[in-house]
């Protein structure tokens, strides 16, 4: 199989359960990248929250690509921005009023830091604040009317609060803004128009790859939008959701068993 391409989601697929690159993985991505194919993160991270990981996979290159945000912002590791789909007053207006019916803390996203209007920070916020290695700005409730811009939208609480919220969408709000839960506390919510699917699509065209020599590995929700694109090769993890592993071409072993290794052992090698 000739693959020149591949767009790995981070966490639950190139990251161990305890956020660790498995030195087999290590080693599978190191020679993928010794053989000239392009190595392209994809995460629903911020840039910050990625490039540690690079640095450890030796990738230093200041112009490798990566798709952060969940296909919000399309970048280069030096801060390049090559494609992006921002949000604003409308965007911040319409989750400010499904926070108003809701149990859940709100979290907006911009390149380098945080803000929200909250006035206390829950668990889940913190926990991606250090994740990303990203600040939380807390601002007054005025400034919700400033025209801020933001890329990704968090909306973050108890499980049972967020499954409510989750069903309470109107069918017209989620024909304009992608929303996905990615994890119990968590639901992200982009612009309509941005994904990971639709990054890559792009970064590979800009790249001159065929879409069939693209291959993709996964395993939350907000891969589904590179399951649906038609010509990827697709890899879904060992742990990945059914729904997933339903589009998937192949699946492989968990994000725990070097199932990223032995997919390109097994396909691309």
């Amino acid at each position: 199989m000739k693959i020149k391409m591949l767009g790995i989601d981070l966490d639950g697929t190139l990251l161990t359960d305890d956020k660790k690159i498995s030195p087999a993985t290590k080693a599978a991505l190191a020679k993928a990248h010794e053989q000239g194919i392009i190595i392209v993160p994809c995460s629903g991270r911020s840039l910050t929250g990625v490039k540690p990981y690079l640095e450890q996979l030796g990738f230093k290159d200041p112009q490798l690509p990566v798709v952060v945000l969940n296909g919000g912002l399309v970048q280069r590791i030096n801060g390049e921005v090559l494609d992006s789909f921002e949000q604003g007053q409308a965007d911040m207006d319409a989750y400010l009023a499904w926070q108003r019916q809701s149990a859940c803390h709100l979290l907006f996203v911009a390149a380098d830091h945080y803000f929200t209007f909250d006035q206390e920070l829950d668990w889940g916020m913190r926990h991606l604040s250090e994740l990303n290695r990203m600040p939380i700005k807390q601002l007054p409730v005025s400034a919700a009317k400033r025209g801020l811009k933001f890329y990704k939208a968090n909306f973050t609480g108890e499980p049972a609060a967020i499954q409510t919220l989750l069903h309470s969408f109107s069918e017209e709000f989620k024909q304009t803004h992608n929303l996905m839960q990615t994890a119990p506390f968590l639901i992200e919510c982009n612009h309509g128009s941005a994904s990971k699917g639709e990054g890559l699509a792009k970064l590979a065209e800009q790249c001159e790859v065929s879409a069939k020599q693209v291959m993709i590995f996964g395993n939350e929700g907000n891969d589904l939008s590179m399951f649906q694109q038609p010509d990827f090769y697709k890899v879904a993890m060992g742990n990945a959701i059914p729904k997933l592993k339903q589009l998937a071409d192949f699946v492989t072993r968990t994000n725990e068993n070097d199932g990223i290794a032995y997919a390109l052992q097994e396909l691309v090698f």
